[in-house]
């Protein structure tokens, strides 16, 4: 069976992903086979009458075949990617299940368990990312990740090609953490459609038309914290009463740094 039909087989749910070692490993030791699945890959890529092909950032490639004009969500994705040498100033905590196999080049670990009183929705400067460890990933073998507090820092001593098989999305916030000190500096959503709506917020506040309340008051009960203030703001900046009505809304929400941040703003007006 082929190994990319073999991985559709198996991984049904994002975990699985960590039982797909063996395949890794077999496809590091095709290396033909691994070329032709690359490249039916960058033809895809380059089929104007393609767009279910879509880059990853870096010099990696997510593999998507276009075998229907709306596919199923992916449960994985699998890329070959190019690490240059040295290490991050930063890292972040693991967004979903992974398998990670250097395919020329050992690759150094550095392991972090992240504060246990940790809620990945509310960001605070005090949590911290312990170093508990370290170990070093041989090219062939394979390093398995996670979701959860336990993290980790790549350092590479080469540049290093890397197969990276990751499941679908499992923690929407992504956290970034400086690597010396293990403090926490950012979280951030990782769903492209959050950015999207706060974008479309910040718009409408620009444009300074109160016909967009409507919509924008939709969104006060966004799952999305960022998105919720987003509107907020823009409500606030289009109708000083319907301004009043949303921040006092937002005084009651379940995220506590939008309770903070309403107070504040209302307090400010009075």
């Amino acid at each position: 069976m082929h190994h990319l039909d073999l991985l559709k087989r198996r991984i049904v749910r994002p975990e699985a992903v960590l039982q797909c070692g063996d395949v890794l490993k077999a496809m590091r030791e095709d290396r033909a086979g691994l070329g032709r699945l690359f490249a039916d890959c960058f033809r895809a890529i380059a089929d104007p009458r393609s767009n279910t092909a879509a880059p990853v950032s870096g010099d990696a490639f997510a593999i998507v075949r276009p075998d229907a004009a709306d596919p199923p969500p992916r449960q994985f994705s699998l890329a070959l990617a190019l690490h240059e040498a040295g290490e991050a100033a930063t890292f972040t905590d693991q967004p979903g299940y992974a398998l990670l196999l250097p395919m020329n080049a050992p690759v150094d670990v550095a392991h972090f368990l992240i504060d246990e009183d940790w809620t990945p929705d509310v960001f605070s400067p005090r949590v911290r990312a312990l170093r508990v460890g370290g170990s070093v990933v041989a090219p062939g073998e394979v390093l398995r990740l996670s979701p959860g507090r336990s993290t980790c820092r790549l350092g590479f001593r080469a540049d290093t090609v890397l197969l990276e098989l990751r499941s679908s999305l499992v923690a929407e916030v992504e956290w970034s953490f400086d690597a010396c000190s293990g403090r926490a500096w950012r979280c951030a959503s990782r769903v492209p459609a959050h950015a999207d709506a706060e974008s479309s917020c910040d718009r409408a506040r620009a444009l300074g038309d109160a016909r967009a309340i409507p919509a924008l008051r939709g969104l006060l009960d966004h799952r999305w914290h960022g998105v919720r203030w987003a509107a907020a703001r823009a409500i606030v900046a289009l109708d000083r009463d319907e301004g009043e009505v949303a921040l006092r809304m937002l005084g009651a929400d379940p995220h506590p740094d939008l309770v903070c941040a309403a107070r504040q703003a209302l307090a400010a007006r009075h």
